[in-house]
């Protein structure tokens, strides 16, 4: 399976953000830069994870009413 790795350049820390959907848009980040949307793929069902960037701590998951947000 996928997953996206994030390496602190600053105190060389390892983040890991498990079932990325293979999309283009997969991910975007807000206008600030405080957080990051991710999209996800899991047991054939479509999720959107939202993680603080400061910390790459996940801040919220939700799934999505959507078959596939391809």
């Amino acid at each position: 399976s996928l997953r996206v790795t994030v390496w602190s350049l600053t105190d060389k820390s390892v983040f890991y953000m498990k079932y990325p959907k293979e999309i283009e848009s997969g991910f975007d980040f807000t206008r600030d830069g405080k957080f990051l949307a991710l999209a996800e793929r899991r047991d054939c069902k479509d999720y959107v994870s939202i993680f603080v960037c400061d910390s790459w701590k996940l801040y919220k998951h939700f799934s999505v009413e959507s078959s596939d947000m391809a």
